[in-house]
């Protein structure tokens, strides 16, 4: 009785700054937020702007993610072109996949 998850929760045993070494020209600051799917992270790009990185830590059952990649470049390209008609809104600059998740 009472809640219970569907799926085995995810299995940590690396921080998302350790999981961030896969990304090049980023280091780890802090961490934003953490929701179920998505982990929010503050960064530091090599040329010193503060960034945030959005995590998705794959699983064994995790979906096949090139379509939403796909998606997400469309919207990033609307947002953009030809002028932006929404400048409080900010796309995803750059999407990377990995063998263990997806930034």
């Amino acid at each position: 009785m009472g809640n219970q998850l569907s799926a085995h929760p995810l299995k940590q045993s690396a921080s998302p700054g350790e999981f961030l070494a896969e990304v090049p020209q980023v280091t780890y600051k802090g961490t934003l937020g953490g929701g179920r799917f998505l982990k929010t992270v503050r960064c530091v790009h090599d040329d010193g702007g503060e960034l945030v990185v959005k995590v998705y830590f794959k699983r064994e059952d995790s979906p096949e993610l090139a379509p939403h990649e796909r998606r997400l470049r469309e919207m990033a390209a609307a947002l953009a072109s030809p002028a932006p008609v929404y400048p409080h809104v900010w796309p995803y600059q750059r999407v990377l996949q990995t063998e263990r998740a997806a930034y």
